[in-house]
C-alpha cells in the first residue's frame, strides 16, 4: 500500500480574534484509492492518536482482511494490526467508545451469528468476541453517517446494544463484549399488536449509564402513539413515558439528555405525513411529560433567511392568508439531527442539517419495450439550523447557516462540526475546496461568517482539482479534514496525469 506523508505549514483561513489565530494545515496523509484496500472508518482519539480501518477489496482463502493502522498526531504511521474475517460476514455496526472502537460483523440480517472486533487505540490490540443470538432474530438495518456507518448499535458500559425483531416483536439485545452473552429488552405497548409497533431509534444519554428508546405504535390508519423507554445498564426499565397527546403527529427521530435525577429532555423531528415538517422539544420527569413544544419549520424566525426578498414577500403573504383561515403554513424538509448539546442546566442547543433527495429519470429500450425508472442521485444539503431552547420547551432563538458541500452523499451525513466554549458556538465545515467558519454567541448572533479558499497542495508537482470531504473536531485546537481528492499533474498539458486519493489534513486553529 502506497503511503505519502507531507508536513505542511500553510495559512489557510483567518477568522479574526474569535479563533485567536489563523487556521493552518499542519500535516497531511494520503493513499491512492486503487491500492487494493478500501477505507472503512476513521477513529479519532483526544490523546492525539487516530486510526484508520481498511478492508481488502477481495477475499483470499475465503477470508477478508481488516487492517487497523494507528497514526500519531503528526499523521505518521505507528503500528498495524490485522484480523481475518470469513467472507460470509459483513460489517453491520461501527461504534466509537472512548479509546475503544467496536466493529460488529454479521452473516446476514436474518442469521444470528455475530463477531465483534474491539480495537484499543492506545495499545493497538484487537479483541475478538463471537456468539449467536436467538433463533428467528432479525437485525434491523439503517445505513447512515459520514463514513457509511450504521446506526444500528450503541455501547453502554461493556455491552453492545443492537436492535431487531423476533416474531414481529421489536427488541434490543445487550451483548457482553467479554464473553458474547446477552440480555434482551422486549419493547411492547399494552393493547397494541407487535407488528403495529416500531423501534424508531435508541440513544445513549450522555454522562449516564442509561439509554433511551423511542417506540411508535400505530393505533389506527392515521393515529400514532410515541413512547420513550429509559433503561439502565442492568437491563432495568427506569421510566416509560407517552410523549405526546397529538395523535396526528409522527415523531421521526430522537436525541436527548438527562437533566437531573429523574428529569430528561428529548428533541428530534416530527411530521404529519412522511417528510419532516418541524422539530419537537419534550421535557419529562419520570413517566410524566412536563412541557412539550412542536415547532413547525415556518415558525422559526430565520427559516427563510436565504430566500430572496421577492420570494420572502410571497411566502409571508401566503402565510398570512393561511393563518386568517385558522391554518398553519407547512414546509417539509428532510433533516439530519446532531446529538443534543447542553449549554447550561436549563438551556440546550439543537443542531440539524437540511437536505433534499435528488433523482433523475432514465429511459431504456425502444418502441413498445421502453421503460422509465427513477434513479437516486444523492442528498443535496443546503442549510444547517441551530435552535436554542430552555427546559420549559420554549424556543429562545434560532439561526440558519448555508451549506454547500459540493457533492451529494448517498446516505445521511453530518457535515458540521461544533466546538463550544464559554462565549461562542463555533461551527466549521467544508464547502467544495473551501472552509466555512460560522461563530455564534450564546444569544444567537453571528459573530463570524467567512468562507475562504483552502490552499492545500498535494505536493509540488500536483494540484487539487476537486475535494469531497468533511471536517471534524479532533482534540485541543485541532480538526481533521478527510475524504477524497482528485489530483492533477501540474504543467502536464493535455496528457497531465490524474489520480484519486484518500486524504487526511490536520488543521490547527
Amino acid at each position: 500500500m502506497k503511503r505519502i506523508i507531507y508536513i505542511l505549514v500553510i495559512a489557510v483561513l483567518s477568522i479574526g480574534n474569535v479563533w485567536g489565530q489563523n487556521i493552518k494545515t499542519v500535516a497531511r496523509f494520503e493513499t491512492n484509492l486503487n491500492d487494493g484496500l478500501r477505507e472503512e472508518h476513521i477513529f479519532k482519539h483526544n490523546s492525539g492518536n487516530f486510526a484508520i480501518l481498511r478492508s481488502s477489496e477481495r477475499s483470499e482463502g475465503g477470508e477478508m482482511t481488516f487492517i487497523f493502522t494507528k497514526y500519531n498526531s503528526k499523521l505518521e504511521e505507528q503500528s498495524i494490526e490485522e484480523i481475518k474475517i470469513s467472507k460470509k460476514f459483513r460489517i453491520y455496526a461501527k461504534v466509537e467508545n472512548g479509546e475503544l472502537f467496536h466493529v460488529m460483523f454479521i452473516r446476514d440480517f436474518n442469521k444470528q451469528d455475530f463477531i465483534i472486533g474491539t480495537y484499543n487505540i492506545m495499545n493497538n490490540k484487537v479483541k475478538i468476541t463471537d456468539g449467536t443470538l436467538p433463533k428467528k432474530f432479525h437485525f434491523d438495518y439503517s445505513l447512515s453517517g459520514n463514513k457509511g456507518s450504521y446506526l444500528n448499535a450503541s455501547v453502554l458500559g461493556n455491552n453492545l446494544l443492537v436492535k431487531g425483531r423476533i416474531k414481529k416483536n421489536p427488541m434490543i439485545f445487550s451483548i457482553d463484549m467479554e464473553n458474547g452473552n446477552y440480555t434482551d429488552f422486549v419493547l411492547t405497548i399494552n393493547g397494541v399488536k407487535p407488528k403495529k409497533t416500531n423501534l424508531v431509534t435508541f440513544v445513549n444519554l450522555p454522562e449516564t449509564n442509561e439509554f433511551a428508546c423511542m417506540v411508535t405504535a400505530q393505533m389506527s390508519h392515521r393515529v400514532m402513539a410515541d413512547y420513550v423507554y429509559v433503561f439502565n445498564n442492568k437491563s432495568e426499565l427506569i421510566h416509560s413515558v407517552e410523549m405526546k397527546d397529538k395523535s396526528n403527529i409522527f415523531m421521526l427521530s430522537m436525541t436527548g439528555a438527562k437533566i437531573s435525577d429523574s428529569k430528561y429532555v428529548f428533541t428530534g423531528a416530527y411530521t404529519k405525513t412522511y417528510v419532516p415538517e418541524g422539530i419537537y422539544i419534550v421535557t419529562t420527569n419520570g413517566s410524566e411529560v412536563l412541557k412539550s413544544n412542536f415547532v413547525g419549520y415556518t415558525k422559526l424566525q430565520n427559516f427563510f433567511k436565504f430566500v430572496s426578498e421577492k420570494a420572502a414577500a410571497k411566502i409571508e403573504k401566503r402565510k398570512e392568508k393561511l393563518e386568517s383561515k385558522g391554518k398553519e403554513m407547512v414546509y417539509n424538509n428532510f433533516i439530519t439531527i446532531h446529538p443534543l448539546m447542553i449549554l447550561s442546566d436549563n438551556e440546550f442547543l439543537f443542531l440539524g442539517e437540511f437536505y433534499t433527495p435528488q433523482y433523475h429519470t432514465e429511459t431504456t429500450g425502444t418502441g413498445n419495450n421502453r421503460s422509465t425508472r427513477r434513479v437516486f442521485d444523492g442528498n443535496a444539503y443546503s442549510e444547517a439550523v441551530c435552535v436554542k431552547f430552555d427546559d420549559n420547551a420554549n424556543v429562545i432563538w434560532d439561526n440558519l447557516i448555508r451549506l454547500n458541500p459540493g457533492y451529494w452523499p448517498m446516505t445521511e451525513n453530518k457535515f458540521v462540526t461544533v466546538k463550544l466554549d464559554d462565549k461562542n458556538i463555533s461551527l466549521l465545515y467544508s464547502e467544495r475546496n473551501s472552509i466555512h467558519s460560522n461563530v455564534l454567541d450564546y444569544e444567537g448572533r453571528t459573530k463570524v461568517d467567512e468562507i475562504k479558499q483552502m490552499i492545500t497542495e498535494a505536493n509540488e508537482n500536483e494540484e487539487v482539482k476537486k475535494t469531497m470531504g468533511v471536517i471534524e473536531y479532533w482534540y485541543d485546537n485541532y480538526f481533521i479534514q478527510y475524504g477524497i481528492q482528485k489530483l492533477k499533474e501540474q504543467d502536464g498539458g493535455l496528457f497531465a496525469k490524474r489520480r484519486l486519493v484518500y486524504f487526511i489534513n490536520k488543521l490547527e486553529y
